[in-house]
């Protein structure tokens, strides 16, 4: 594995059916708690995996038409892979970048990223469940983001770094 390969975005209708089942079940129970929308990550081969997306952040890539994905971008490992500091290397330049959850806030890892030149960030989880990706808004950490950042559960993680 070489460290990427390519991903795009989609509606909830691009899910097989349990991944819409999933996405439908988060995005319910995400009403009540407020925020986060449901997004399918699909790989270019075909494998698709469910997240939650935070408008409060940028907006998602356009999708190419109704039920349709956006168009496919590279999708990049994060070195470091907790993003908590200046990422290391280059091909981080339009890619969609992966990287680990902890260690530093949601805004923190999408600045890092952002400045590497990526245009989105996905956040794997450390569980197998769904969070929100939230900032701080009093302090302005929404503001300083300019880039989507989307959260995937841990299982979901693991297919996005083999690419499979």
């Amino acid at each position: 594995f070489d460290g990427s390969f390519e991903v795009a975005f989609g509606i909830l209708t691009m899910g097989r059916v349990e991944y819409r089942v999933i996405c439908m079940t988060i995005w319910m129970s995400m009403i009540v708690i407020g925020g986060a929308e449901p997004v399918v990550v699909v790989l270019k081969g075909g494998e698709e995996v469910c997240g939650l997306y935070n408008p409060m952040f940028a907006a998602l890539p356009a999708s190419s038409g109704k039920g349709r994905a956006s168009q496919y971008v590279k999708m990049t490992i994060s070195e470091p892979l907790n993003a908590c500091e200046k990422l290391v290397g280059d091909g981080f330049s339009g890619s969609a970048v992966l990287v680990e959850r902890g260690s530093c806030s949601f805004a923190e890892k999408a600045q890092h990223v952002e400045r590497a030149g990526g245009s989105l960030v996905v956040v794997e989880n450390t569980e197998d469940s769904f969070i929100t990706p939230v900032a701080n808004a009093s302090l302005g950490e929404y503001d300083e983001v300019n880039i989507p950042v989307i959260v995937v559960n841990h299982s979901g993680g693991l297919v996005l770094r083999t690419g499979d």
